[in-house]
């Protein structure tokens, strides 16, 4: 009988004696079945399973935590994105040059990197690598069409692409949607969703706007994806809004729309005691407006601020016009 201590377990092999073995051999038998149990039981304490301290374990520890990937940017965001790909060329696009055409100053900046992330899981664009961008055939036959009709289709069947929003398009499906608050909770509280909560407030606050300029949302709140005669015209995408549409006055579109109510197809946004309107003058005549709180504390303004840094670097060379 060999029995061999390595410290942390004892492994004992038994040699049958033979009359017929003589002492040489059965030390020589010994030996090497000392150095197979030897062998058998270092491997055994040294794999990573049974390692206290092992590489997997530290790593598993040390990983960082991620949300599942969702868009981080708006379908009206990334369909603007589209359409500059397009007017450049559709097809295997430079990327610094799609980059510096929405205002970044090349393929490398972060925030370009997400928007072209989200127009990917949207399904408008493709890209192989970091030089050049695609938009899908689908989108390139309807920009070329100018089809309005086709563009509706898309966008519905665009929203509808990243498996986060087809979970949350089920669930809330015929229901009033959740103010971003109470979605972006939903959102991190429950795991199924795999939403993490620093990222829980960009991904409700983006499901939402997206939804809507999908025309998926009615003037009630209300998600509909079977039904759309209650949902109305799907709003331009940013591109096309300064060029298709026009202000008009109550008289000219003979409705009287209700006090105190900013309208816009599918949405609608109530300007009262607790939400204020503030208009600001961009270049070239054109307007955005900001629909905020009232009050508006110190912390959310620099909220506001960090945000549309995110989304917006600022054009060198128009802010030296400015100037």
């Amino acid at each position: 009988m060999v029995a061999v201590n390595t410290g942390r377990l004892i492994s004992i092999r038994i040699i049958t004696i033979l009359p017929s073995v003589s002492r040489r051999e059965f030390s020589r038998a010994a030996a090497v079945t000392y150095l197979n149990v030897y062998q058998e039981a270092y491997c055994v304490m040294t794999s990573p399973e049974t390692r206290p301290n092992s590489d997997k374990d530290s790593s598993n520890a040390t990983a960082r935590v991620r949300s599942v990937p969702h868009p981080r940017y708006t379908l009206a965001q990334v369909e603007d994105l589209a359409r500059q790909v397009f007017n450049i060329g559709a097809r295997h696009c430079d990327q610094d040059a799609v980059a510096q055409a929405v205002h970044y100053k090349n393929s490398t900046n972060g925030a370009f990197k997400g928007i072209r992330a989200a127009a990917s899981y949207f399904g408008l664009v493709t890209y192989g690598d970091d030089r050049y961008l695609s938009v899908t055939e689908p989108w390139i036959e309807t920009f070329h069409a100018d089809d309005d009709d086709g563009i509706r289709r898309l966008r519905r069947e665009a929203v509808q692409q990243p498996e986060l929003y087809r979970q949350l398009i089920e669930e809330f499906s015929d229901r009033q949607l959740p103010n971003t608050e109470k979605l972006a909770r939903q959102l991190f509280l429950a795991t199924k969703y795999g939403i993490l909560k620093d990222a829980a407030d960009t991904a409700a606050r983006v499901f939402l706007d997206s939804v809507r300029f999908a025309g998926l949302v009615d003037a009630n709140n209300f998600l509909r994806v079977n039904d759309v005669s209650d949902v109305g015209s799907v709003p331009a995408s940013p591109s096309d809004q300064s060029q298709h549409q026009r202000p008009t006055s109550p008289q000219d579109s003979g409705t009287q729309p209700q006090p105190n109510t900013i309208q816009n197809p599918g949405i609608i946004f109530p300007v009262n005691e607790h939400l204020d309107r503030i208009e600001v003058q961009l270049t070239g005549g054109r307007r955005a407006y900001l629909f905020v709180p009232v009050p508006l504390p110190a912390r959310e303004k620099d909220r506001l601020k960090k945000y549309i840094d995110l989304i917006l670097e600022p054009d060198e060379a128009s802010s030296s016009l400015d100037k």
